[in-house]
């Protein structure tokens, strides 16, 4: 499903301008959102976790969504078309099913919300506000409450 949605992402955004920036968000997508923690799951897989280790591997098991998180953010500011409202369109909507999922996950380890969710999560912010107008400062608010009420909600269930 991962690559799809990369894919999907890519082939719309797709423009003779930024071809080799696109190509290179491509590549790290898949390196780091895909092909990173399936090495990660098989090689935990294959070891017995004393405790010192288990919180070294939950370090490393962050670092996937750390860069998966990041790449989105960039793409954010790197492939949004102010003159294409359905570009803008498209991209707002995959973030934002991005981010629904990273929170409905990171609700349950919380760790991961921060390093997948917020980075995705304020660049969507910082670029409502870039555009100025009143709908999208609006739309910056009500992320912003939500983003504090998950991390609260979060922290009231013991996560």
């Amino acid at each position: 499903m991962g690559v799809l949605i990369i894919a999907l992402v890519a082939a719309v955004m797709w423009s003779p301008e930024n071809q080799e920036v696109l190509i290179a968000w491509l590549l790290l997508m898949i390196a780091g959102g895909i092909v990173f923690p399936d090495y990660n799951a098989r090689a935990f897989l294959k070891q017995l976790t004393s405790p010192p280790l288990q919180r070294i591997w939950k370090i490393r098991l962050l670092i996937s969504p750390l860069i998966a998180g990041s790449l989105w953010a960039t793409a954010l500011f790197t492939f949004y078309d102010h003159a294409s409202v359905e570009q803008q369109m498209f991209l707002v909507t995959v973030i934002l099913i991005l981010i629904i999922g990273g929170i409905l996950g990171g609700m349950y380890y919380l760790p991961k919300y921060y390093v997948y969710v917020v980075p995705i999560f304020c660049a969507l912010i910082i670029r409502f506000l870039q555009e100025g107008t009143f709908s999208r400062i609006t739309l910056a608010i009500f992320m912003s409450l939500s983003f504090i009420f998950v991390i609260w909600f979060s922290r009231m269930a013991g996560n």
